[in-house]
């Protein structure tokens, strides 16, 4: 009894997927389909049983192949064949793949709405406890940039986690907390310090009518 097995990279692994696998039987040098099936997701199929030898006595010489796929992709070399085990893996092609896309905001406090103030933000996909760069971007002002779509899912099937982080402030400031995370939006809030942000200067005169020029009348003046 034969069987295929399907793996499929860069798909979730509860993925709906679709392939069919063929079992032929060999003779003479030419193949004669015996059975064809669907396999959906990451799964394993059984053929039905069928006989080792022929009427000549001869052992019956049969292979699987696949064929069909639901999903542009591409096969990742020769299928594995396991006694009478075949196993069959595909690579979805990147423009087919399951996408998320993640953006960046940054707000500036002791700054003006339309300051021209910078910063770097980087996307970074999280694998093994390791980080890998995968697109930097800049911020100017108060703005939000997005960064390219991403594959949701690894080659082994699991969802792929990716982080935002910020650096190279282009202005003396400090972060506000933690960035807030909303869905796969990152909002980083930083307050310029004293020392660089922007700075203006009031002073006040006063005038007394009906005394001496030179009185020495007081008043207190307070800035709001």
């Amino acid at each position: 009894q034969y069987s295929a097995q399907k793996i499929w990279q860069n798909a979730a692994k509860n993925n709906q997927n679709k392939v069919d696998v063929t079992l032929y039987a060999v003779k003479a040098g030419n193949k004669e389909e015996v059975q064809k099936l669907t396999i959906t997701g990451n799964a394993e199929v059984q053929f039905d049983e069928v006989n080792k030898y022929g009427e000549d006595g001869e052992e019956i010489k049969y292979t699987v192949e696949e064929s069909n796929p639901s999903i542009a992709s591409q096969m990742v070399g020769n299928p594995i064949v396991d006694g009478t085990k075949y196993i069959f893996t595909n690579k979805v092609d990147d423009s087919a793949a399951d996408k998320v896309q993640y953006s960046a905001q940054k707000i500036w406090q002791n700054a003006a709405k339309n300051n021209q103030n910078k910063v770097d933000v980087t996307l970074y996909a999280v694998k093994a406890g390791n980080k890998e760069e995968v697109q930097k971007l800049t911020i100017t002002g108060n703005a939000e940039v997005q960064f390219d779509e991403v594959n949701k899912y690894g080659e082994d099937g699991e969802e792929i986690k990716y982080t935002v982080e910020e650096s190279n402030p282009s202005i003396a400031s400090q972060m506000v907390g933690n960035p807030i995370v909303d869905g796969t939006k990152y909002i980083f809030t930083n307050k310029v310090d004293d020392s660089a942000a922007d700075k203006v200067q009031y002073s006040a005169q006063k005038i007394w009518q009906n005394a001496a020029k030179n009185n020495q009348n007081k008043v207190d003046v307070t800035l709001y």
